[in-house]
């Protein structure tokens, strides 16, 4: 605990024997609640911050799991097929006019087609 006691020498004295001498004043002094806290904010704020870090690893994981579970590649792996003209997804048959040379990509690989219909 801290008592603070200027920079005056009789004050400082008059203080210390007032501890030294005076049981009830030492106790006061000895069970005082210390105003800088307990000595144990650094433990708190490390512990804070490994929680946070946890929280936030936690967070990504989950959200790597998201974008595997709907990347592209994983609905190309479950069987479904991208289908492109010159360059573009076709995302209807009223698109594909007879004739039209398909870019089909597939979990393997691409391969071509032409439409007849």
């Amino acid at each position: 605990t801290v008592k603070l006691a200027g920079v005056v020498q009789d004050d400082i004295v008059t203080m210390a024997e007032r501890l030294i001498c005076d049981r009830n004043a030492y106790a006061r002094m000895a069970h005082a609640v210390n105003p800088y806290g307990d000595g144990n904010a650094c433990r708190r704020i490390a512990d804070a911050i490994a929680a946070r870090i946890t929280f936030a690893r936690g967070q990504i994981n989950a959200q790597e799991h998201i974008l595997k579970v709907l990347s592209p590649a994983a609905t190309l792996a479950r069987g479904y097929s991208i289908t492109r003209i010159d360059g573009h997804a076709v995302s209807s048959v009223q698109a594909v006019p007879p004739g039209s040379i398909l870019e089909i990509t597939l979990s393997d690989g691409t391969i071509s087609a032409t439409s007849r219909k």
